[in-house]
């Protein structure tokens, strides 16, 4: 982790708090934003993996489709989230972009039923900062890229095209996606399926994903993510009577030192600190505990049914 970009980074978060209290919009706040540029300014790899662009376009993109069905295809919850779902995966495919919080940026309006254009404007412009910031790090802390490495980019952007078994795959993590939607609104607990839960997800079932070596992490970070962010705006602001962006700093500022002590960084989770700060107030004590049972529910799916080799199929595989 770059530890000296991370004052800048907290001091985007709260620049992003303030405005949302100075013009009174909520939807200013997206708290993503913590988890994007925690990979886009922190993360050792994430310059050299991710295009600088795609940390704007893609979440811009999601954010704008979502605030769209939204507006103009009221329907169900469970059709809509489809719908974004779909859009948001073929325009990561369309550009090769593996930036999955743009998921999350499509399917939090759409829980939160916001229609308000400041959202995907606020997304456009912090997102459009965090690019910035990353074409910065990758031109002056970067090495020049050799030969070898433009050939691993281009045999990179060649296997980008979408085949049969990458078809698949997200069909599954769509399918799984919408279950644990059902559940949620079944029991009337929306944050079950918080949109950075998804994004965990995703990037947990990636056929090589790094994250597989430490399910538990993945179950235990983001239940403790947002019992700090709850903790955080509660002595803040409800006890202390202290302006939110001191609740968004302390609060992201605990999961990076969370980060740093285990040696294991997982961004959605620091997105689930900061969304605290937009849930209605009577959905707040309750919040944790959704996003532990969403947490748990997308384990046990990634574990019975994203598994190169499940029980199953070794049994099926033995008879023959």
């Amino acid at each position: 982790m770059k530890k000296k970009f991370i004052p800048l980074a907290i001091l985007l978060i709260i620049i992003m708090c303030v405005i949302s209290v100075y013009i009174g919009e909520k939807e200013i706040i997206f708290p993503e934003v913590s988890a994007l540029v925690i990979s886009a300014w922190l993360m050792s790899k994430s310059t050299s993996e991710n295009k600088s662009l795609h940390f704007w376009f893609s979440p811009t993109m999601g954010a704008l489709t979502g605030i769209l069905i939204n507006k103009f295809l009221p329907s169900p919850t469970i059709f809509m989230v489809a719908v974004a779902f779909i859009l948001v995966f073929l325009q990561l495919k369309l550009i090769g972009s593996e930036i999955y919080p743009a998921l999350s940026a499509s399917i939090l309006p759409i829980l939160l039923h916001s229609e308000s254009w400041y959202y995907p404007l606020s997304v456009c412009v912090l997102t459009g900062i965090i690019a910035l910031g990353n074409m910065l790090i990758i031109s002056f802390y970067s090495k020049k890229a050799t030969s070898s490495d433009l050939n691993k980019k281009i045999k990179k952007e060649k296997k980008a095209k979408l085949d049969t078994e990458e078809l698949v795959h997200w069909a599954k993590l769509l399918i799984s996606v919408l279950l644990v939607l059902t559940v949620s609104l079944y029991f009337n607990c929306k944050y079950i399926i918080a949109p950075p839960l998804i994004v965990a997800f995703v990037e947990l079932c990636s056929p090589n994903s790094k994250l597989k070596n430490n399910r538990l992490l993945v179950f235990i970070l983001p239940v403790l993510s947002a019992f700090l962010g709850v903790m955080c705006l509660y002595l803040i602001c409800d006890l202390l009577h202290l302006p939110i962006w001191l609740s968004a700093c302390l609060s992201v500022s605990c999961v990076l030192l969370i980060f740093h002590l285990l040696r294991f960084s997982l961004p959605p989770a620091a997105a689930l600190s900061l969304l605290p700060a937009i849930i209605p107030a009577q959905s707040l004590w309750t919040y944790p505990l959704q996003v532990l049972v969403g947490s748990a529910l997308l384990l046990v799916i990634n574990l019975l049914w994203f598994r190169k080799a499940t029980i199953f199929t070794r049994w099926v595989n033995r008879g023959v």
